[in-house]
């Protein structure tokens, strides 16, 4: 998976748990959590939560 894709999903995720429409505020809540760095791309903790929603996926439990 790519960092775009990842990203985006991250993004995704971030949208729908803090209730953010802002694009800019968007990207600001996804690196205060510390998913993705100052410049939009996946820290290794928003890798590692991205690749737990493809692992509750491949097991069967919907996720984003």
């Amino acid at each position: 998976m790519t960092d775009d894709v990842i990203a985006r999903n991250i993004l995704k995720f971030v949208r729908q748990l803090d209730g953010v429409e802002n694009n800019d505020r968007l990207l600001e809540a996804a690196i205060a959590h510390r998913w993705l760095d100052k410049n939009g791309l996946p820290t290794p903790a928003g890798r590692k939560l991205i690749d737990s929603f493809n692992t509750l996926e491949r097991i069967g439990r919907p996720t984003i």
